[in-house]
């Protein structure tokens, strides 16, 4: 998986070698990490236990920024959803009108479609765009990040979070 997959195009360079050697260099590192302040107790698999938990979050607090960037799109599409649960349950108690939770579902449906079409243009990949219409392209584009050992967004990751927030700004505007 290359990064010019998540955009479509050609890579410019698809060489075993340039993987190996970054799959190399990463081993390196979870290595030099995992016996790096280490005691020589005799307990060998708590010791391990400990090697790996320790080099597990070193790797995550290193990334912080790659990996957080996901919680503002979480909480975002979480209060969507809950303010059209929100709607619907007022609905169900005659409470409010079925509007208000028909029109929450119609403009999430449309910034998904609006999203997924602007993939679809610029990709021309049918995977990118399905997965942007079920919201799963910014996790792709975090694993692609991962995979090219990032410690910051890349620009396939930043790119996705202005788009969404573009269409769903669109949106707003659209229906004020």
């Amino acid at each position: 998986m290359y990064v010019h997959d998540l955009l479509g195009g050609a890579a410019p360079n698809d060489s075993d070698d340039t993987k190996q050697a970054a799959d190399g260099d990463r081993d390196d590192i979870k290595q030099a990490a995992a016996y790096d302040d280490c005691d020589d107790d005799d307990d060998s698999d708590s010791l391990s236990c400990y090697k790996f938990m320790k080099l597990w979050f070193n790797d995550f607090w290193a990334k912080k920024k790659m990996f957080l960037s996901i919680v503002p799109h979480l909480v975002d599409q979480a209060t969507d959803f809950g303010k059209i649960w929100a709607y619907f349950d007022a609905y169900k108690q005659n409470k409010a009108s079925q509007w208000f939770w028909i029109m929450g579902v119609l403009i999430i449906l449309s910034q998904r479609i609006i999203s997924s079409a602007t993939i679809w243009f610029i990709t021309r990949n049918i995977t990118s765009t399905i997965l942007q219409m079920f919201d799963l392209l910014m996790i792709k584009a975090i694993w692609v990040n991962y995979y090219f050992d990032l410690k910051e967004p890349g620009n396939p990751q930043r790119y996705i979070s202005i788009l969404v927030k573009y269409t769903q700004n669109e949106n707003i505007c659209k229906h004020k």
